[in-house]
């Protein structure tokens, strides 16, 4: 177990942050300052990004407003992301600069955009 720095997308719904990439309802976590985020029940662990440009660049493609948060994160050994109603993405088909996660913090935020 590693405690590393990163950079977390989180996407704003109804003034919540909720994650980014497994937007279905069966896989969102929601995400508060200070608070440590972990993955649901039955899904797989949570995904940050390693760096700020690594983040934006994803964010930049991306259809309606995010915040890229600095974050603390637990980082995790397995090469899946997965919810039980999806099916699995192994962390080479994600994003660059993708890293797993099993717990998550906010700390502050880095980036808006939209």
């Amino acid at each position: 177990m590693f405690i590393k720095i990163g950079f977390k997308l989180v996407a704003i719904v109804d003034e919540c942050k909720v994650s980014y990439y497994m937007s279905r309802k069966d896989g969102e976590v929601r995400y508060r300052r200070w608070l440590s985020a972990k993955p649901r029940w039955r899904c797989g662990p949570l995904a940050v990004f390693d760096d700020l440009q690594s983040a934006r660049a994803f964010a930049a493609v991306q259809s309606f407003g995010e915040e890229i948060w600095r974050c603390l994160y637990i980082s995790h050994e397995g090469e899946h992301i997965y919810t039980p109603k999806s099916s699995s993405e192994h962390i080479t088909r994600l994003p660059k600069g993708t890293r797993l996660a099993s717990r998550v913090i906010l700390l502050n935020q880095a980036f808006h955009s939209g």
